[in-house]
């Protein structure tokens, strides 16, 4: 994900792209890195794990939106997994429109 946020800072400075380590600490206790626990992990519990996290997740997003004043939003591509798509990327570009241009005064010409 970070070269894309370097493409989304280099074309809206203003922006703030909030990506955060993780919310399981690691095996030895140590700073939290997996978003959730990965031992043991397969394919029958990956979707329940995911979702145990949700609520943590959405936390973080309620802070964000009323520490960093601006517009935080979550929106999640269905089956996209963890990777970028052209359409997460086209999803984040018009939500960073939107909150660039919501938060404009009108201007006379």
């Amino acid at each position: 994900m970070i070269p894309i946020a370097f493409k989304f800072q280099a074309r809206f400075p203003s922006a703030a792209l909030v990506v955060p380590s993780g919310f399981n600490p690691d095996a030895r206790g140590g700073v939290a890195q997996d978003w959730y626990p990965t031992r043991g992990l397969n394919c029958d519990n990956h979707g329940e794990r995911v979702a145990a996290v949700l609520p943590d997740l959405e936390d973080l997003v309620r802070r964000e939106q009323t520490s960093l004043g601006v517009p935080v939003t979550l929106d999640i591509v269905e089956d996209l997994g963890h990777a970028l798509s052209h359409r997460a990327i086209s999803l984040g570009s018009l939500r960073l429109l939107q909150g660039i241009y919501e938060g404009r005064r009108a201007t006379l010409h």
